[in-house]
C-alpha cells in the first residue's frame, strides 16, 4: 500500500509496516509541538527544509524553516524583514554553510546569543548519521529519526533491485554520487555542479550509461542529451518539498521512485 507520502512499499516481513509507523510518529510529533502539548530541544530555526529534516531526525520538534519549500533552489533565499521575529526567538540556528543568508545568520547569532550550528548535508549515510548525532548532542535530544532513515535506505535498495536496476551503469551529478552508490549503481562518470563543457561532454559521450542522474534543483545535464540519446534522464532532489516530501526518509523514497519510474518508461 502507499504510505503517507505516496511511495508504494512492497515489503518483506514487517519492514514496511515498521517504516510506516516510524514515519507516522514523525508526522504527529511536530503537530503536538505546535499545539504546545509536547516539545523536545530548543526553539530551532533551520535555513532550509533540508536542514530542518536533519533537526527533526535528531529529535528536535520545535523547528521553523526560513526558505520556502516551493523555491527551486532554497539556498538562494535571502532573509527578509518578516524573518526578524523568528530570528529573535531562535535559541538554535541550523544551516549547511552554503546558503546566501549565511553571513547574516552569523551576524545575528553573534549579537543575539543564539547558537549557530553548521552541519554537512548529504545523502551519504555516514555523513547523515554524523550530522544528526551532532545536532542531537547540541540540543540534548535523542536522534530517533535515524532508524527511519536506515529503514528507508533498506527499502529503497530493495525496490531498486526488484525493478532490475541493481548494478546499473550511471553518469551522475556530483551532488548525487553518494545516493547512486548507496543504490548499488556503478558510477561511470560524474559532472556538475555546473553544466559540462565541450571537453567533458566529449569524454562523457564515450561512457555507456543506462541512467543519467541530474540535480532537480539546478539541472546541468541538458547538454548530454544529444550524446546519450538512449539513456534515461532523471532529476533527483536533495531538499524536501517535492510531492509532499518532508523528512529525510521521504526524499530517499521519492528519489528511488523517480529512478524506478524513469527506467520503466524507457522499457515501455
Amino acid at each position: 500500500m502507499p504510505n503517507a507520502r505516496g511511495f508504494r512499499f512492497e515489503t518483506c516481513g514487517d519492514l514496511g509496516e515498521m517504516m510506516r509507523k516510524i514515519l507516522l510518529v514523525f508526522m504527529i510529533l511536530p503537530c503536538l509541538a505546535k499545539m504546545g502539548l509536547w516539545a523536545a530541544g530548543p526553539r530551532t530555526l533551520a535555513s532550509t527544509a533540508w536542514t530542518a529534516a536533519f533537526c527533526r531526525a535528531a529529535g528536535i520538534t520545535d523547528v521553523t524553516v526560513l526558505a520556502s519549500v516551493y523555491l527551486l533552489h532554497p539556498p538562494d533565499y535571502e532573509l527578509k524583514p518578516s524573518d526578524i521575529p523568528v530570528l529573535m526567538e531562535a535559541e538554535l540556528i541550523v544551516a549547511g554553510g552554503y546558503e546566501a543568508m549565511m553571513e547574516r545568520l552569523h551576524t545575528h547569532a553573534s549579537s543575539s546569543g543564539a547558537r549557530l550550528v553548521q552541519i554537512e548535508t548529504s545523502y551519504d549515510p555516514a555523513i547523515m548519521t554524523k550530522s544528526v548525532e551532532t545536532l542531537a548532542a547540541v540540543a540534548g535530544t535523542v536522534p530517533a529519526g535515524l532508524e527511519a532513515v536506515k529503514l528507508a535506505w533498506q527499502e529503497a535498495r530493495r525496490q531498486i533491485v526488484m525493478a532490475g536496476l541493481g548494478g546499473a551503469r550511471v553518469i551522475v551529478h556530483s551532488f548525487y554520487v553518494p545516493f547512486a552508490q548507496e543504490m548499488g549503481f556503478e558510477v561511470q562518470g560524474v559532472f556538475g555542479p555546473m553544466p559540462p563543457g565541450p571537453r567533458s561532454i566529449a569524454e562523457l559521450a564515450e561512457i555507456p550509461a543506462m541512467i543519467i542522474i541530474d540535480n532537480g534543483h539546478n539541472p546541468a545535464a541538458d547538454s548530454l542529451r544529444e550524446v546519450h540519446k538512449d539513456s534515461v534522464f532523471v532529476e533527483l532532489i536533495n531538499f524536501p518539498g517535492q510531492d509532499g516530501t518532508v523528512e529525510l526518509a521521504d526524499v530517499i523514497a521519492y528519489n528511488a521512485g523517480v529512478l524506478i519510474k524513469g527506467a520503466s518508461k524507457k522499457e515501455m
